[in-house]
This record gives C-alpha cells, structure tokens and sequence, in this order.
C-alpha cells in the first residue's frame, strides 16, 4: 500500500524584489523606477520581474516606451537646449572680446600716428643742422634745394654669421628630400611595421620572438634617429621645434637611447623599467593625420574644445568634492549588500566617497548604489538626493562637454563657409573697415576696462589733434618768414637795378662830353 502524503504550501509575502524599491505601488516609487529607466539603468531587469509577475508581454511596450520618448527624445531635447544657451553665450563673449580689440587696435594705430608725426616735426626741425654725409641719393629738385633719404645705420647681431655655400646647398638638398611624399611614405611605412612588432609581444612567448623583437627595436631606434638627424639638418632647429609631431618623435627617440643605455632590472626589463616608453611609438601612427586634413581637422577641433571645458572641469571637480563629503557625512556607515557582506560602495572615507560619487556622475550603477543606501537607511529619502545628483550632474554638467564640442564643430563650419569670399561683398567689408575707427566712439561700454579704453582713445585723439595744429602753425610760420626773405631780396634787386641804372647814365654822360 502506498503512503500518502499530505502536502502544505504556504505563501508568504516577502516584499517585492530590490530591498522593495522594485514597486509602483505609490506616486514617489513610481516616479523613482521610471526616472530609473530614463538614466537606461536597470530597465530591462525591472521589465522582465513585471513580466514573469503579469505573466504577458504586453508591458513590454510600456517599458520600451518610456526608454524611447524618456531616454532617446526627452535627454536629447536637454542636450539641444544646452547647446543653443551655450551658444549665445560664446556669442555675446565673441562679441565683448571683438569689440575690445578693436579698441586696443584703433588705440594702437593712433599711438603710431602720433610717434610718426612726432618723428616728422623733429626731423623737419633738425633738417638745416644736418650733415649732408647722412644722406644718400642726393639729387636737385629744380629750385636749388636738395632731396635724400637718410642713410639707415644697419647694426649686425653676433649670430648673423655667414653659412658656407656648400653647406647651405645641402641643407636644401636634405629639406627636399625630407619633404618628399617618398621620404613620408617610408617612414609612415616603417612606423605599421614598428606596430606589428610590438603588438606581437606577448605573454610567455617563444625565445625566437624575443629575440626577433630584440633586433627590431635596435633597428627602429636607429631609423628614427636618422629620421631626426636629418630633419634637424635639413630644416633647422626652429622649423624642426616649431612642429609638435618632430619634438614627439625627438622625445621617443632620445627615451629609446636612454633604455638602451640603462642596464636591465630585476625582471629583465630593459632600461630600467623604461621598456614600456616603447609602446608611445604606437601614437607615431598619429603622422598620418598631417596627410589626411578631415581627421585633421577633427582632431584640432578635440584639443581646441580640451580648452573651452577647463572652467567646466574645475567646476565637475568641486560638484564631486561637495556631494562626496555630502554624502559622507550622511551614509557613513559601511553599505551592506543582500548577503550581508560589505559592498565595494560606500562612503567611509573621503577617497572612496570621491570614487562612488564618480560612479554615480558617469550614470553606472548609480540606481544599485541609492539601493543600498534605501536598504541601509530603511527610508525612500536619500532616493531624492541621488535623483538630484542624476540631474545636475550626469544630465546638465556631462551634457556640456557634448556641447561645447558641438559649438566647436559649428565653428568649424563657420570658418570654412567664411573662406568663400563673395566678391560683391568685398566693397561693405571696405567699407565697414574705413569706418570701423567712426563705429567705435558709438558703441557703448560694457565694463570698466572698456571705459578706460574709450578714455585713453580721446585723449590720445586730442593729443593727435593739438599735435596737427602745432605742426600747421610752424609750417605757416616758415612760410610767412620765407615770404618776408623773399620780398626784402626783391627790394634790395630793385635798389640794386636803380644804382646800377644810375651808375650806367653818368658813364653815358662822360661819354659824350669827352666827345
């Protein structure tokens, strides 16, 4: 006879999954789960528990929703709207720094009129005490007076030292030939090579490998120095510094040198642990871009923007500060997971607090950290805190990096649409140059330094003018005082006319007495 049993189930609530936060069970779960899927963390393992709790699948679409208008719509939207604020922003600071460089540049050219003015008078003064030995080119101008150039005293440094001809000529011969699209291709050629043999390292490998590496890096080391020696030949040292790609391949070459000489460390390394410089000659791979003027330009834009987020990353620096020691001071107790063991999360001290709080900025597994937090604390509170930390930081600071490099590549755009020159605009460019010194003394100032700036620019405008009517009345004056030496030599000709008239008429006389 077979036994019977007699079996019981009982089901017992045990709150729903997550520390129960997995839940729409209330308006502030609700808000928190769906804030959830728009950050994109956690949204498929929430979607497939409602799933084997509904047991269907149509709340898929629900999940995949919110994902879509939530994440791929919403964010963007914040992105766009960033973008258009930032760039009124740099407009507005183009403008201010444009206008007061305008300023400086009209103030600049006043400063000159004055000092060539100033040189003009002296000159004009100094001219009868002169020795004609200071001109050259003399010539007569047809009214007995004389014209000249001063002779110009040309001082000599004590580097212009004169090169032999032999040497100038191959300096030239070794820059043509450095400037070769040959010379490039070998090189370019020998730097993939050089790749392929370090990427073919590896751990435990074959002696005949280490070997063949060994002799490969000798061999690299010394074609690049010769590629540097002559381009220092060739070129010469400032157009050889003055290209940042020739002082990287000078600074690889010299470390090469420099793990050659040093003996080897306890681990066989050569150089002393400087093995590893080798791998920067994987960046050489980056001279192609010279070649490739897309990528060029691309990459000019990445370093151009490293530029314009440096206030954006002081301030990233300081919202990580303030909320971690935030945070420590309210979870500083070690964050439990569900086994009871301590999680790598926490808030303890002040360095790991800077690492999660980076954690939670990059938007990875910020929602597992507030659960733990949520379990630690038995309170939906601190989930306002790390929904606030989501929006100003991952979602308003980050998005400004995308901003500002999209402001850079709309620059970019800018300038290659600005290189078409319209030919009909030519002459409004003139003309906006000609009365750009008139448009200045319109604008109003935007701050005290634009008003000094406006102040120093009338003064130095009435200095001008004084200095012109100083000139005109010396300039009168030497032609009043020429015009009195003129008409006294035209009276003392007179006289000298009648005495000799005079004179003429008594020989007359005698003449014809004696007859």
């Amino acid at each position: 006879m077979a036994e019977e049993w007699d079996l019981k189930t009982t089901c017992e609530y045990q709150g729903n999954p997550t520390s129960d936060t997995y839940s729409f069970d209330n308006i502030m779960l609700s808000i928190m789960n769906i804030f959830e899927m728009i950050t994109l963390e956690g949204w498929t393992d929430m979607m497939y528990i409602v799933r084997d709790a509904e047991g269907t699948l149509v709340y898929d679409i629900f999940f995949i929703m919110c994902v879509i208008v939530g994440n791929f719509i919403i964010l963007n939207l914040m992105v766009a709207v960033q973008s258009a604020y930032l760039d009124k922003a740099f407009d507005e600071e183009d403008a201010r720094k444009q206008e007061i460089a305008d300023k400086i540049e009209a103030k600049k050219k006043l400063k000159a009129e004055i000092e060539e003015a100033q040189e003009y008078d002296d000159e004009t003064e100094s001219e009868e005490e002169m020795d004609p030995d200071e001109y050259e080119d003399e010539s007569d101008d047809g009214k007995g007076g004389r014209r000249g150039t001063r002779k110009k005293q040309v001082k000599k440094g004590i580097c212009d030292i004169k090169k032999p001809e032999w040497l100038v000529k191959s300096s030239c011969k070794v820059e043509d030939f450095c400037e070769t699209p040959i010379f490039e291709r070998t090189i370019i050629g020998l730097i993939l090579l050089n790749t392929l043999s370090l990427a073919s390292e590896h751990y435990e490998e074959d002696s005949a490998v280490t070997n063949t590496n060994v002799v490969a890096n000798l061999f690299f080391t010394v074609i690049f120095a010769v590629e540097m020696v002559l381009k220092l030949f060739g070129f010469g040292c400032k157009k050889y510094v003055d290209d940042n790609f020739n002082n990287f391949d000078a600074f690889i070459v010299v470390m090469s040198y420099v793990e050659l000489v040093v003996p080897a460390d306890e681990s066989g390394e050569g150089g002393g642990g400087l093995g590893m410089l080798r791998a920067f000659r994987l960046l050489r791979i980056f001279k192609i871009i010279k070649s490739w003027e897309s990528l060029k330009v691309l990459l000019t834009t990445v370093f151009d923007s490293l530029q314009a987020i440096t206030n954006l990353g002081v301030l990233i620096l300081l919202f990580l500060f303030i909320f971690a020691l935030l945070c420590k001071q309210f979870f500083s107790e070690p964050l439990l997971d569900d086994g009871g063991e301590e999680s790598r999360y926490s808030f303890g001290d002040t360095y790991t607090a800077l690492v999660t709080m980076f954690i939670i900025l990059t938007g990875e597994n910020w929602n597992e950290v507030m659960i733990l937090v949520i379990s630690n604390e038995k309170s939906f509170t601190p989930a306002y805190l790390f929904i606030f930390m989501m929006l100003l930081g991952n979602f308003m600071l980050l998005n400004l990096f995308l901003a500002i490099l999209l402001k850079s590549i709309s620059d970019i755009g800018d300038d290659d649409d600005d290189g078409e020159i319209d030919p009909a605009n030519n002459e409004d460019e003139e003309a906006d140059a000609q009365n750009a010194l008139g448009g200045l003394n319109e604008s109003a100032p935007l701050n005290s330094s634009n008003s000094n700036i406006e102040e120093e620019f009338d003064q130095i405008k009435n200095q001008l003018m004084a200095l012109s009517n100083n000139m005109n009345a010396q300039l009168d004056g030497k032609m009043n005082q020429e015009d009195d030496v003129g008409s006294q030599a035209s009276g003392d000709k007179k006289e000298n006319e009648l005495v000799e008239s005079q004179f003429n008429n008594q020989q007359q006389a005698l003449d014809d007495d004696d007859d």
